[in-house]
């Protein structure tokens, strides 16, 4: 394994994940529309580790139990490669994914949420590719964060110091730690992540257009979350 896309993960329990979303739609839906976004990120890393060299898709997940059986276990939808997350906080736990991902043999290893189901692979594609030459990339958000990252060397501790998650200054403050430890980086082109209601409409005007696709989110949003 020369490369490795780790999706990160939560079971799907109401109230626990797309909580801002879930103040449009309501705990439920969120979940449930969580589920979809999820299917669609894993077929879409799916799909780009088969057209990249010796790369592998790996499921990151949180709680410890969340394959354990049950109405909101991940199992139905991933029965291959899987890791727990660890860590207090979203950055150790990226470190720690990098890390345990580079101890199977990856060398470069690319980190994605949940949050993009219309993500285009080419992106996972240019993320390797940025990856030969630099020590990381990352995928710019529309609220300030990133929806990837990756990275062709053991990250220093340091470059996540001081980032406020949830904030919209998480990548401004990663990139000034970046700088400061010397690390060559790349940027991808900027998409827009699914976080609250405006983000979902732009994702259902993206799919409507034929701009993107997803297939399991825009079947769920045309059952579930027609206009």
């Amino acid at each position: 394994m020369k490369s490795a896309f780790v999706i990160f993960a939560r079971a799907p329990v109401a109230g626990r994940v797309k909580t801002r979303l879930a103040e449009t739609i309501g705990a439920v839906a969120a979940a449930r529309l969580y589920t979809a976004m999820l299917r669609d990120t894993l077929e879409l890393a799916q799909h780009a580790a088969q057209s990249a060299e010796d790369c592998r898709v790996i499921l990151a997940f949180t709680p410890a139990d969340a394959f354990e059986p049950g109405e909101n276990s991940l199992a139905p939808l991933w029965d291959v490669a899987q890791m727990p997350q660890r860590g207090a906080d979203l950055g150790a736990r990226m470190l720690n994914a990098m890390g345990d991902a580079r101890n199977l043999g990856a060398e470069k290893i690319v980190i994605i949420g949940s949050d993009s189901p219309d993500l285009p692979p080419r992106f996972l594609f240019d993320a390797l590719h940025h990856l030969q030459c630099s020590d990381w990339v990352f995928g710019p958000a529309r609220d300030g964060g990133f929806y990837l990252i990756g990275a062709s060397l053991a990250l220093p501790d340091f470059v996540f110091e001081g980032v406020a998650w949830s904030s919209n200054a998480v990548l401004k403050s990663v990139l000034k730690n970046a700088r400061a430890l010397g690390l060559k980086s790349d940027a991808l082109a900027p998409w827009r992540d699914v976080d609250d209601g405006d983000d979902l409409s732009a994702l259902r005007e993206r799919l409507d257009c034929g701009v993107s696709s997803a297939p399991a989110t825009m079947q769920f949003l045309k059952e579930h979350l027609s206009k």
